[in-house]
């Protein structure tokens, strides 16, 4: 199915399957957000900007939450 397919079959939709659609996208780019950053994680690519952040906090450069 091609990109002009899905957006045509996206315009037809009622309301409610749109909202629904919606919700689901929403919900399927947070979970692939959650799995790329668990991935950037484990490949060791924020340890540097956790060490900073935890270099700062120590330093008295944070605003306690």
């Amino acid at each position: 199915m091609s990109i002009t397919e899905i957006e045509a079959a996206i315009e037809s939709l009622p309301k409610s399957e749109f909202h629904s659609l919606m919700n689901w996208l929403d919900d399927f780019r947070e979970r692939m957000w959650d799995e790329q950053i668990e991935a950037d994680v484990e490949a060791g690519k924020l340890d540097e900007i956790i060490a900073q952040a935890k270099r700062d906090s120590e330093s008295g450069l944070g605003t306690p939450l």
